[in-house]
């Protein structure tokens, strides 16, 4: 490589980087959005209203729907004055392109309250009403999916506390078994109290994979892999199968890792 090559890619690397840091800011910088779908339990839901406010705090949008069941104990009055917003209540006959609506333009979908009751719908693939029919679509549309698990978590203390941890073990092991099957599913299940935590610490991969569920590779054949190969891929949708002799450049890890881009190094 003569001098004019080595300036040639040098000033082509510092605009390379220069465009991905750009690209990174303006995500960041992109209003968070979910769909936050309360169901009809108790527990756990003062602790993940404050979850809630947290990420409000950080510039989340939230459209918020209720179940009927979750509309009898806590009422749109309430999680306005909670929330400051107008929820939805969802009930009666479902409408295919209501269901459309609700998963359009979201980056996930939050269960700030699962029951038990849906718990075991999602987990045997019932979609019969408006909520199971939300999540199954999200699901095939690989919207992560966020679940707050202490309303139906046969063993949560707080549930024990009040006399109701007294099943079967045939009962209880089935009801665990539920949640095995929605953590298999790619449900992030978890304690109300870590909701903002877990909401934000996936939320930059969301937004590179939300629209590209399957991304499809390219065989690389050049001997150094750059930045400006991997800002292609990213470009392109697409992952990269390396040689095994191919050398990757520091600059092109950090850029990799940061656009959610793959590579795949196999032996040929």
């Amino acid at each position: 490589m003569n001098l004019k090559e080595i300036v040639e890619k040098t000033i082509i690397d510092v605009i390379v980087e220069e465009i991905v840091r750009e690209v990174l800011e303006r995500l960041k910088k992109l209003p968070k959005r979910a769909l936050v779908i309360f169901t009809g339990g108790t527990i756990g839901f003062h602790e993940s209203i404050e979850q809630l406010k947290k990420l409000q705090e950080d510039g989340w949008k939230f459209k918020i729907l209720l179940s009927k069941s979750a509309e009898n104990i806590y009422t749109k009055e309430l999680i306005k004055n909670l929330l400051g917003l107008e929820a939805t209540e969802i009930d009666g006959e479902m409408d295919a392109k209501e269901i459309k609506d609700y998963c359009s333009d979201i980056d996930k979908v939050i269960l700030p309250v699962l029951t038990m009751n849906t718990a075991a719908k999602i987990s045997l693939g019932i979609a019969d009403n408006l909520v199971t029919n939300i999540v199954a679509r999200s699901l095939m549309k690989n919207i992560p999916i966020v679940a707050v698990e202490n309303a139906c978590d046969p063993l949560e203390e707080e549930r024990i506390l009040i006399g109701m941890g007294k099943g079967p073990t045939a009962y209880v092991n089935m009801m665990k078994n539920h949640l095995n099957k929605l953590d298999s599913y790619g449900i992030k299940l978890i304690h109300a109290n870590k909701l903002y935590d877990v909401a934000v610490e996936n939320i930059k991969q969301g937004i590179h994979e939300k629209d590209n569920p399957v991304k499809k590779k390219i065989v690389y054949d050049k001997k150094v892999l750059t930045r400006g190969d991997i800002v292609s891929a990213f470009h392109i949708k697409k992952d990269l199968i390396l040689g095994s002799n191919t050398i990757i450049t520091e600059a092109a890890k950090d850029i990799a890792k940061a656009l959610g881009v793959k590579m795949i190094v196999e032996k040929r």
